[in-house]
């Protein structure tokens, strides 16, 4: 499997793309929700504003392999 260049991703993908990204490596919203006990609208507000809520960029990060930096470069550089 050839590996990711996350930056490259960084650079160029929308917040929006990412979170959706971040959603199906981990399998979709109902998934994402359980993982962060939230409720499944929840998740879909983040992925329609294009922005994780600081206190999930970790978990999340952990979950889908996506680093936390890319979720959320503005907390993580």
């Amino acid at each position: 499997m050839p590996k990711i260049n996350w930056q490259a991703i960084a650079n160029t993908a929308t917040n929006v793309d990412i979170v959706t990204y971040v959603i199906s490596r981990i399998g979709n919203l109902t998934k994402v929700a359980e993982l962060c006990h939230v409720a499944p609208s929840t998740v879909h507000y983040w992925r329609l504003k294009g922005k994780v809520p600081a206190e999930h960029v970790v978990t999340l990060a952990s979950a889908s392999g996506v680093p936390r930096n890319v979720i959320r470069p503005d907390l993580f550089e």
